[in-house]
């Protein structure tokens, strides 16, 4: 029990603070035994109970300052920041360090300052705040947190626009005896530089948010590991030791390097973390997943709204699925492969470029994640839809991967057979048609019992280029009214039992559908055209669900989900 007089150790400012700040029950990373120990830690969420400030910003309009904290969730206060800044531009002047060791990063000169808040609305990289360099002149200054030659393991969240060969990062320097500018220097390149000894990938640029681990022993022999989304990029050894930040150098730099002339990086930040620790093993990886679970901004989509017959996308649908994405093939030697998911619950593009090289790549199975085993397939090699092009890399739309499919009608996956009461279902198409595709090419064809007369149409459901569709005995369908061209982009398509949806709006209404669709799996496709008119369709696919039940009251929040995650406005 306290008492009062001269005896009573007073509580500082700053303690009183971090106590205010603390949320009931609230566990962060660096509260956890694998996250524990930080010698510096800079984050747009709240890594443990004991802190209440995350930054401290400046807003242009007249260089007031103001600290900013976490709301009930432990989040960066969104709210408090647009409140300080409406108006006006915000930078940060200090990203505050909460791992105890007081080792914020700062900038005193204002146009220095990274940029939290402009144009109106915040800073964000797939939802989640981020501090944007400009590549111009903002970095910030550290302490010295890296003195001595221990281990070493880092973690970054964010990426950069640029691929410069000499901007960092983070730089320190350090002194050794032939003080031959050794460094420790993350490039955009993935560079992980000591005593001019590199380790590096190009992969950490680009324009959406990365994580990028690494991990390396002390002593006389360098050893480090480096992992990009939690796959391993690359090992490396050789005779040189980590001794940053002496009295040479007592500063370190994040987003700038120290070379003639100086170099700064054009790049976007959400979490930086330092450890005086090899963390490699199950810390990293626990380390990764809780990054990993943070900064994927969708709960899974499936986890909400159950119940599907198939799902077939590029990005994780479940917690429960722990197969993987899709399997590939490269056309050089025909090797095949499966490709899983990262981190973030996202296709493993580092993996899928390992395994293609300078070679396209081609999916031949697009596994369903509904845990029903209807995986869509397709053994012929020439109607196998692209995943990875050998020069360009990766097929994307929106930032985010998709399969291509050319105009072939005999193009596409094959889906296995099942059963769909016209009147009871729902699907979700993410796509993006080209205007080179045929009249009525579809990026989904589902078809039942066929008449003598081959009429493909009858009993089927299918989003076509310029329709939807939707029968029984009858043919109904109508016109979305949506101009295919070029540079039209990625939307979000919904079909329910009586209405048809493009980016969330209605483009119509169907008649009343009323008898059981028995899906012959030799005609259903995936990414495909009309093979029986020969008509093929040019769509890059990301996502096609399909529900044997009608989801229409959970529409709105289906339809948020996969907008959310794809960057479609609905």
């Amino acid at each position: 029990m306290l008492g009062l007089g001269s005896g009573v150790n007073k509580m500082s400012s700053a303690e009183a603070a971090a106590i205010a700040g603390r949320l009931p029950g609230f566990t962060g990373l660096l509260d956890e035994s694998y996250g524990a120990s930080a010698e510096a830690a800079y984050s747009v969420r709240k890594l443990t109970n004991r802190v209440s400030v995350a930054m401290t910003i400046r807003r242009d309009s007249d260089s007031t300052e103001a600290d900013i904290g976490f709301d009930s969730n432990g989040n960066l206060d969104e709210g408090a920041i647009t409140a300080f800044c409406t108006g006006t531009t915000c930078r940060v002047a200090s990203w505050k360090d909460q791992s105890g060791n007081d080792n914020h990063a700062v900038q005193a000169v204002a146009s220095n300052q990274p940029t939290i808040y402009t144009g109106g609305a915040l800073v964000k990289e797939n939802g989640r705040l981020a501090l944007d360099f400009d590549g111009s002149n903002d970095y910030f200054e550290m302490p010295s947190p890296f003195s001595g030659t221990t281990p070493r393991s880092t973690f970054f969240t964010g990426y950069s626009t640029e691929n410069p060969t000499s901007a960092s990062v983070i730089y320190g320097a350090n002194v050794q005896a032939t003080n031959s500018g050794d460094n420790y220097n993350i490039t955009t390149e993935i560079g992980l530089r000591v005593n001019q000894y590199a380790l590096w990938d190009d992969d950490y640029q680009g324009t959406s948010r990365k994580l990028l681990t690494t991990t390396w022993s002390s002593g006389t022999a360098f050893d480090a590991q480096m992992y990009l989304d939690g796959v391993q990029l690359s090992t490396s050894s050789g005779n040189s030791t980590v001794d940053l930040n002496t009295a040479a150098h007592s500063t370190s730099w994040i987003a700038r390097t120290s070379y003639n002339p100086d170099n700064y990086l054009t790049a976007v930040f959400s979490e930086m973390i330092f450890y005086a620790s090899d963390k490699s093993g199950t810390d990293r990886t626990s380390i990764e997943s809780n990054i990993g679970d943070y900064f994927t901004q969708n709960t899974p989509l499936l986890d909400t709204y159950s119940g599907a017959a198939a799902a077939y996308s590029l990005r994780k649908l479940s917690s429960s699925y722990s197969g993987p994405a899709i399997r590939v093939r490269r056309d050089n030697d025909n090797s095949e492969t499966d490709i899983n998911f990262n981190v973030f619950g996202e296709l493993d593009t580092v993996s899928l470029a390992a395994h293609c090289g300078s070679n396209n790549g081609y999916v031949t199975n697009w596994y369903d994640q509904s845990s029903n085993s209807n995986t869509a397939r397709q053994t012929t090699a020439a109607n196998q839809p692209k995943i990875y092009d050998g020069t360009t890399g990766v097929v994307t739309e929106n930032g985010k991967p998709a399969v291509e499919n050319v105009l072939s009608g005999a193009q596409g996956l094959n889906i296995p057979s099942f059963t769909i009461n016209l009147s009871d279902f729902t699907c979700t198409l993410v796509s993006k048609f080209y205007a080179d595709s045929g009249t009525e090419g579809r990026p989904i064809m589902i078809n039942g019992d066929l008449l003598a007369s081959y009429d493909y149409r009858y009993k089927q459901f299918s989003i076509a280029r310029g329709k939807f569709y939707l029968g029984t005995s009858t043919v109904q369908s109508f016109f979305n009214n949506v101009s295919y061209t070029s540079t039209n982009n990625l939307q979000l398509h919904t079909i329910t039992p009586t209405n048809g949806y493009v980016d969330g709006t209605s483009a119509g209404t169907f008649g009343t559908a009323g008898e059981d669709l028995d899906l012959n799996p030799a005609f259903n496709y995936l990414t495909s055209g009309d093979i029986g008119r020969d008509r093929g369709t040019h769509a890059n696919t990301s996502e096609v669900i399909i529900w044997t039940a009608d989801q229409t009251g959970n529409r709105a929040g289906i339809e948020t989900n996969i907008a959310t995650f794809y960057d479609i406005t609905i």
